[in-house]
C-alpha cells in the first residue's frame, strides 16, 4: 500500500493526547473503554482526530490506514466503502453525520447524527456494537447479530435478518425483514447456507457477505420482471464460473429450467462435458442449482 494523505492530527505523532481524546468524545457510548483499554497500549496503530468534517473521496478502511480509531468533530463523508473491524478492536466516533455508499461494521462504532448507507449498511459479529444518535437510513440492512441502538428510527427497504438486536427509540412498525422462504429468489446462493437436513432451513453466510460487500461485489439476485401477456418466456440463464490456479485453468456452467438442471465443464477453451439432473419439484431443482453453485464459490471458481 502506498503513503496514504494523514487525515487528521495524530496521537502517534503527540499532535492531540489522551486528555483530549476523553474530552472530544465525552458521552458517547464507546468512549471511556477505549480510553482505558485500547488508546493506552495502541499497539499496531494510530489514534487520529479530525477538526470539523472529514470527506473520503474512495474508501476508508481502517485496517488499511492503520488506525486503532478515528474522532471525527464534525460529519464524516464517504464515496465509497467504510469498513473496520474487531480483531484488532477499532472504534470510530463521530459528532455529525456519517454517511458512505456501502458500510461493514464490526467494531465499536458511535455517531451522534444520522448513519445513511447509500447501498448497503450491514453489521457482523456481537461483541462491539453501532450506536446511533439520529435515524438509520439505507435500502438494504443486514444486521446479523451486531448490536444496532438507534437513536431516531430505521428506514430502510430491505431488511436480511432479524431486527432483536436492533433497538429503535422510535421503532418503525412498517418493516418485517424478508422471509427466510424468500432468501434463494433474494440472495446469490454462495452468500447462503442450507441446513443438510432440511432444505427448507436456509442461513445468511454474513462473513461471505461482508467480503462482497467489501469487494464491491452484489451479493443480491437482480428481481426480473414478470413476462407480459403473450411474451415468449425468456431462455433460462446459463451462468459461468472460471478457475485457474497453477497448472488448473477451467470454466464450469449451470442451468436451470423447470426441473432440470444441466452443467457443463471442463478445461478453457474445450468443449466440455455436459451433464443432466431432472428433479422431482421445481423448488428441488433450485435448491440443487443453488447447491451446486455455493460448492463450486467456495472451492474458489469466481463468476464471469
Amino acid at each position: 500500500m502506498g503513503s496514504q494523505k494523514a487525515l487528521g492530527r495524530s496521537l502517534v505523532a503527540g499532535q492531540t493526547s489522551q486528555a483530549e481524546l476523553v474530552k472530544l468524545t465525552k458521552g458517547m457510548y464507546w468512549a471511556k473503554y477505549f480510553a482505558e483499554k485500547i488508546w493506552p497500549i495502541r499497539g499496531w496503530g494510530d489514534v487520529v482526530v479530525v477538526d470539523g468534517d472529514l470527506e473520503i473521496e474512495g474508501d476508508l478502511d481502517l485496517w488499511d490506514r492503520k488506525l486503532v480509531s478515528l474522532v471525527v468533530c464534525g460529519s464524516l463523508r464517504v464515496s465509497g466503502l467504510y469498513c473496520e473491524t474487531d480483531d484488532p478492536t477499532m472504534g470510530v466516533f463521530v459528532r455529525g453525520d456519517l454517511t458512505a455508499a456501502r458500510i461493514d461494521t464490526i467494531g465499536g462504532l458511535c455517531v451522534d447524527g444520522t448513519l445513511t448507507a447509500r447501498e448497503v449498511l450491514i453489521g457482523r459479529h456481537n461483541d462491539y456494537s453501532a450506536i446511533v444518535g439520529g435515524d438509520v437510513v439505507t435500502p438494504v440492512f443486514v444486521p446479523e447479530q451486531h448490536l444496532f441502538q438507534i437513536g431516531g428510527t430505521l428506514r430502510a427497504d430491505l431488511v436480511l435478518g432479524s431486527l432483536a438486536r436492533v433497538k429503535q427509540a422510535k421503532p418503525n412498525k412498517a418493516i418485517v425483514p424478508l422471509a427466510m422462504t424468500e432468501y434463494r429468489a433474494r440472495v446469490e446462493p454462495a452468500a447462503l447456507e442450507v441446513d443438510d437436513y432440511d432444505e427448507n432451513e436456509i442461513y445468511l453466510q454474513h462473513d461471505v457477505i461482508g467480503k462482497l460487500v467489501r469487494a464491491g461485489k452484489p451479493f443480491l439476485r437482480t428481481v426480473k420482471p414478470a413476462a407480459k401477456p403473450g411474451e415468449a418466456p425468456r431462455k433460462p440463464r446459463v451462468r459461468r464460473f472460471t478457475f485457474a490456479e497453477g497448472a488448473s485453468n477451467k470454466f464450469w456452467e449451470i442451468q436451470r429450467a423447470g426441473l432440470t438442471v444441466t452443467t457443463r465443464y471442463g478445461r478453457i477453451g474445450a468443449a466440455g462435458q455436459t451433464t443432466v439432473k431432472t428433479l422431482a419439484s421445481e423448488a428441488k431443482a433450485e435448491h440443487e442449482h443453488d447447491r451446486l453453485i455455493a460448492e463450486k464459490t467456495r472451492k474458489g471458481y469466481v463468476e464471469d
